[in-house]
Order: C-alpha cells, then structure tokens, then sequence
C-alpha cells in the first residue's frame, strides 16, 4: 500500500493462502488487471470466520492479521508469526505454558534474559522465514480435518449423508441416524464450540426425547447435554442429566460402558479419581468423558485431578468412528492454562506464617486480574477469602511481628541448630536436613520466627532437589571433578547418582562418591546444565536449585553470578532471598556481640 514491499508482503501472501484453503474461496473475488483495483480491494479487511465458521477463532484471528491492509498491523516479524501460528494451533497437545511471577503472567522479561544467554549471531531472515513457513505448514496440515469436518456438517445440513452423528456409517455404510437428526446433532454441538449453552441444551433434549430415537441416540444426547452443563457452570444439575444416563441400557459393548461409568461418576456429588485419566486407551471414545471428568473435577476445586484428566482428553486420539470428539479440543485451552496455575498453588492450611499468607493473596488477586476463565477467577476469589480469614485469625493473636526479624527468643532457637545444619550442609545431606527442620516446628513461637523457618525448609528442599536433577543430567558432560582429598579428574562423565559419579579419563572409568566432589565442581556441572536449557520456566527454576545450593555450601561466587539476576527477574525469589540474607546478618550480628 504504498510503502514498498518487504516481510510483512509474505505474510500477507501466506495469510491470503490459507484463507483460501480454509473459506474455500479466495479472499479477493476481482478478476482484474488493474494494479488500482487489486489495491482497492486489498484495503479493506479480511473477515474469515463468515465464510468459514467452524474454523476456531484463534485461527480466524491469525489469518485475518497476516492480512491486515495496513502491514503495521500484521506481525512484526517471523518469529513472532511463528508464535502465533503455534498458539493457534488446534492438533496442539497442551497450550504453550504461561509463565507467572508472583501470580502475574510475565514470560517477557524471563525470555529477553534467556535469548540473551543463548543469541546466536549472524541469524539469517532467510532462516526465520522458512521456519515460518514450515509452522504454518503444520497449521494447514492441522486444521485439514476441520475442513473435512465443516463440509461433512453442511452435507447433513442440507439432507445428503453425514459422519457427523454420534457414530459414523454402520456395516452396511448406511447412517445409523436420520439425516434430520444427524443435522441437530451438528447444530447442538456446534453451539456447544460456540458457548451457546441455552441452544445445544435444547437441542440435546429434543434428541433424547426422540420417540423413534435409538438407545445410542438418546444416551449420546444425555451425555451431551451433561456435559454442556458442566461447561454452563451448572454441574448440579448436569448429575440429574447423568442419573438419567444411568437408567438407560443400550447394547452391550464398549460405547454401552463408557455411558455406564459416566453415570456413575458424574451422577455423584463427588470427584472423579485421577486414576481413571491413566486407565483410558487410545482409540475409543473414552476421552470424551474425560473432558466431562475433567470439567466436574474444576468445578469442584480439584485442580490437579481435572488438569490431569483435561490433559488426558488432548492427548489421546479417538477411533475413526468417533473423529468429532477432537473438535472439542479448543473449549478447554483456556481452562487447561488456567488450571496449570492453580493446580500449583499450595494448600492454605500449609503457609505458616504470616507473611507466606500475605505472598499467596498478592499472587492469586493478580492471576485474578489476568486469568482466562470466569471458572479461574471464581476459584482465585474463594481462596483469597479463605486467606483473609486466616489473615484475620493471625491479626488477633499476635500482630505484632508481620515485616520484622525474630524475636530474641526464636534467634536463639536457630542458635541452637546452626551446628547440626553447618555440620549436614558441608556433606551435601541436605535430605537429612528437611527432616531435621521439619522436627524443629514448635521451637518457632512467633510468626517471624515460623516465617523464617519456612524460608530456611524451602532453601534445603530446593538445595536437595538440585542434586536430584543434577545426577539426572549429568552423563555425557565433559569437565573436570574436583575432589576433597584427591587430585582433580578431567574427562566425560558417564554416569551419576546420589551415591557416586562415575567419569571416563584417559587412564579409564572413575568412580567418585558424591560426598568427595566438591560443591564448586557440582555447581559448574550445573551451569553447564543451565546453558543447554531452553524452557524459560524450568531455567529459572533449576537456577533458583543451583542459588540455594550455593547459599547452604558457602559458594560465595556463585551466588554473586546468578542470585543478583536471578533477583531481578523473579520477585518470589527476591522477596525470599532478601529476607533469608536479613537474617543470616541479624545472627551474624548476635555472634559478634555475645
């Protein structure tokens, strides 16, 4: 449009490509050898989602950026097309996870850190596009079965034989179902995709209530209308669906058991075991009563029960006769993004102190602001209520202790066990030290004291973890290993554990036992492991491991190296951080003066 030719042209081109994939129909419908009208046409925006509605919005709205008639307004560049191409991706297994920080979705300061460990220099454009191309080849090849799925929908619409029905053709490849009812049952479900709960419910009714109906008609049409219960929010009245579901009979076989086992689960005023996510197959139609187990789970508060169920739902693929059941795939991203949050959160009945209460309700009023669902920021708000009650309960016992260091009383509790921790920390035993700490609950009388207990337990928790996932990655690594009593050893290693490392020199394999390396040695190790990793998530996790490791071995310039970034990055670290080093000083303090 004026503004010559560049990155955002191929954008253009490609996005006006898949439109014509996905509409059936090109973008631009001139036929014209005027470069005036082309442009003319080219101005005015690209609306998929009409020509096209069974495509997901996510998709829809990719498209229509990357042809956006102002090119400032289609992506930027192509990593960031391929960001979006991955993000709207619907045969994606589980939604690229969002990283929080105190509870706010960030990621961004996390990733300019981590491109900054691991630029590359002299990338070419070339490169980054064909990478671009290749993502938005997986979307075409992706979304291939929703175009088959829309088409198959519009034959039912209109009479001619469909594959859009509970089940698709019989033995005799005769449709199981009427043509009419065929074509309600797309329109149910496609009001279900459409979050048009009113609409499918009343569909789903008139399909189960059916006098000519097959039993396996009228237990999908129950199921179905259950199902978009749970979806309403309305999981109460989705059991008197399923208790409904379960007076039913069909004929033997496994869809006959799939309706069964929903029923008694989902009929109950309870949550569905997490076991039965692990027990299902695929190549039947179990996963859709996952995304029903899943669902209820969520409305219920268990949230590491339904994210493993949801999860499961995405990961399995149905058998041919039941390909619908993926389309239902897009209503759960949000949810499933949501719920990887929550389901990390800890029990309120674990924080201990005070000032863990208050970290918790800082975190979950802004993942209340930027959480996805209404389900996700209803759950945010009934804990911060649960949280302001113990807040209230702390208040009117003992208040007087929020920000401020132990009293005298619980320093000179920790007085007492510096010898044991120093002795455990200097031989890496850092297990023997969760324990011993765990042991030392009631020697802590204030909130500050319990408070800088809970620092101290999380520093050898995550002290010990770091050994557990060093060992894991250690093999293959090439280096040196220094050791308490012994000259160094230079080589590969070849295998590790909590007990020993084991390292191929010129002179042959070496076995070390762990307690003779010396933590300077492991601490490398890891930072070797550092470079190579990519997930911004789990980089700054195994760093905050290799911090708290150096902190508890005296590793003074490790701490220097990666605490003071690691500070700036996450504010759940520095607010740990700056208070285990406040306290290290009030104690170093108290010695200097006794």
């Amino acid at each position: 449009m004026g503004q010559g030719e560049d990155h955002r042209s191929d954008i253009y081109s490609l996005g006006a490509t898949l439109f014509h994939l996905l509409a059936g129909k090109p973008p631009i419908d001139v036929i014209t050898g005027s470069y005036e009208e082309l442009q003319k046409a080219k101005s005015k925006p690209a609306h998929l989602k009409p020509m096209a509605p069974h495509i997901s919005p996510p998709t829809c709205r990719l498209v229509e950026r990357m042809m956006a008639p102002d090119p400032g307004e289609r992506p930027s560049a192509y990593d960031d097309l391929i960001a979006m191409i991955e993000d709207a991706h619907p045969t994606k297994k589980r939604r690229t996870k969002v990283t929080r920080i105190g509870g706010a979705r960030v990621g961004s300061a996390g990733q300019r850190f981590l491109a900054s460990q691991r630029a590359r220099q002299g990338a070419q454009k070339k490169q980054r596009a064909a990478l671009a191309s290749v993502a938005a080849l997986a979307l075409v090849l992706g979304i291939g079965w929703s175009i088959f799925q829309a088409q198959q929908e519009r034959n039912a619409a209109g009479g001619g034989s469909s594959t859009t029905g509970p089940s698709n053709l019989g033995d005799d490849e005769t449709p199981l179902l009427g043509s009419d009812a065929d074509a309600l049952f797309a329109r149910a479900r496609q009001a279900v995709l459409e979050g048009h709960w009113e609409e499918a419910l009343g569909h789903w009714e008139t399909l189960a209530e059916r006098e000519d109906a097959s039993s396996e008609l009228t237990q999908w049409a129950l199921f179905h209308r259950g199902l978009t219960n749970i979806l309403a929010g309305r999981e109460p009245a989705s059991r008197e669906d399923f208790r409904r579901l379960g007076e039913l009979s069909g004929e033997e076989g496994a869809l006959n058991t799939l309706f069964a086992n929903a029923s008694h689960h989902l009929s109950k005023d309870t949550k569905v075991p997490r076991s039965i996510a692990e027990e299902a197959n695929d190549g039947s139609c179990d996963a859709v009563a996952l995304l029903a187990y899943g669902l209820k789970n969520w409305e219920r508060g268990a949230f590491m029960e339904a994210r493993r169920h949801l999860e499961r739902f995405v990961e399995l693929e149905p058998s041919r006769e039941y390909p619908w059941i993926t389309s239902y795939h897009p209503l759960i991203e949000d949810q499933l993004a949501d719920l990887e949050w929550l389901s990390h959160r800890p029990k309120i009945n674990s924080l201990k102190s005070k000032h863990a209460l208050e970290e918790e309700q800082r975190a979950l009023r802004e993942f209340a602001d930027t959480a996805l669902t209404k389900r996700a920021r209803g759950a945010a708000n009934w804990r911060l209520k649960a949280l302001g009650r113990r807040l209230e309960k702390w208040a009117s016992s003992d208040g007087t202790h929020s920000g401020a260091l132990p009293v005298a009383r619980d320093r000179e509790a920790w007085q007492t066990c510096q010898e044991t921790l120093q002795s455990l920390a200097s031989t890496m035993r850092f297990a023997e030290g969760k324990t011993f700490l765990q042991g030392q609950d009631r020697a802590f009388t204030t909130p500050a004291g319990q408070a800088h207990l809970a620092d101290q337990l999380h520093a050898w928790q995550t002290a010990d973890a770091f050994l557990d996932h060093l060992v894991a990655a250690a093999p293959g690594l090439t280096g040196s290993l220094k050791r308490l009593s012994a000259p160094p050893l230079s080589g590969t290693i070849t295998g590790a554990s909590r007990k020993s490392i084991s390292i191929r020199t010129s002179a042959g394999i070496v076995t070390v036992p762990l307690s003779q390396v010396t933590p300077d040695s492991l601490a490398r190790l890891a930072a070797k492991v550092l470079e190579e990793t990519r997930d911004s998530n789990l980089y700054y996790r195994r760093q905050e491991e290799l911090v708290l490791f150096a902190f508890l071995t005296g590793l003074e310039r490790v701490l220097e190296e990666h605490a003071r970034v690691l500070r700036q990055e996450n504010r759940t670290f520095r607010e740990r951080w700056d208070r285990l080093n406040a306290f290290k000083a009030s104690i170093s303090q108290d010695s200097q003066h006794g």
